[in-house]
């Protein structure tokens, strides 16, 4: 281990927690032993600060490990989905499934910018909190004729793929990344 965790304050894991309303921010779980996660990892260079800690239940933490590209779900998604669920079981994968809500995305993005590009994919995978694999997964099942996408990230390198995605996306005229 090549760097020193330093212990997490308790007002901020408090701050976290309230503000994620006790919910993994993977899975939306609630009845499952919770922690805190961070997004961008510190053996990786990542900090503890508020906006880089998330709430995790035991095993998403576990299974996202030191990886980069998992990204959280935005907290208003998760609320959202539950409320429909509860509603509206029988309708709730076609209204809110993650293929459909990718394609509707990836049309915004060509409608505002003229075209859908290879940065884009993660673009989309940033803003939304989706795994780059899923959103590759479904690109190269519903529309690449060959399932290249994901490979082509691979060798391209995850950081040096999302450090490209904030480049391009600084360049959008319709910007959809948080400035850091």
């Amino acid at each position: 281990m090549d760097y020193e965790r330093e212990p997490i304050p308790q007002s901020l894991r408090t701050a976290v927690y309230e503000r994620d309303k006790y919910r993994c921010r993977y899975c939306g779980a609630t009845d499952k032993k919770l922690c805190l996660d961070h997004v961008y990892p510190v053996s990786r260079g990542g900090e503890t600060t508020f906006a880089n800690l998330v709430t995790a239940c035991v095993p998403c933490n576990s299974r996202k490990h030191d990886r980069v590209g998992i990204w959280p779900k935005p907290a208003d998604y998760i609320e959202i989905k539950k409320a429909v669920i509860g509603l509206q079981k029988e309708t709730d994968e076609v209204l809110f499934s993650q293929d459909i809500f990718i394609l509707t995305q990836m049309h915004k993005i060509r409608d505002a910018e003229g075209q859908f590009g290879f940065w884009d994919i993660g673009r989309i995978a940033l803003r939304y909190g989706i795994d780059i694999f899923e959103v590759c997964q479904f690109i190269d099942s519903q529309i690449n004729p060959r399932p290249t996408i994901r490979q082509r990230i691979e060798r391209t390198g995850l950081e040096q793929f999302f450090e490209g995605t904030r480049l391009h996306d600084a360049q959008c005229k319709m910007p959809i990344l948080d400035k850091e």
